[in-house]
Formats: structure tokens, sequence, C-alpha cells
């Protein structure tokens, strides 16, 4: 953690549930339901804005 920092650290930590959703679908028969894709797009989508500076994310190119 040191090296990476608590935040990122734990935005890393709790992408489990991601995984948890695409080995369902791949290891077993679950379905992917709408809800499940909409939890995980939440999921990725707040992983970023802690992982990264939003400013930075959305930003164009300075020229």
């Amino acid at each position: 953690m040191n090296t990476v920092g608590v935040a990122r650290a734990m935005a890393l930590n709790i992408c489990y549930a991601l995984w948890s959703v695409v080995l369902g679908v791949l290891l077993t028969d679950q379905e992917l339901s709408a809800q499940s894709l909409c939890g995980a797009g939440v999921i990725v989508a707040g992983a970023l804005l802690v992982v990264a500076n939003p400013r930075e994310l959305f930003s164009l190119r300075k020229v």
C-alpha cells in the first residue's frame, strides 16, 4: 500500500464484485441480467473515479 496508496488499493479491492459477475457467467450457467450489467458498470465507474483524477480523465490534450 505504500507504493499504490490507500485509495487506489481499496478501489482495486472493491472490484472483486465485478469479477464475481464475470466468473459466475463464464464458469457456471448463471444468466447475465440487466441488473448484473448495471451493477458491473457502477463498480467500474466507481473504481475509475477513485483511481483516476476526474479532471485528467476527461480533459483534452493541451496544445
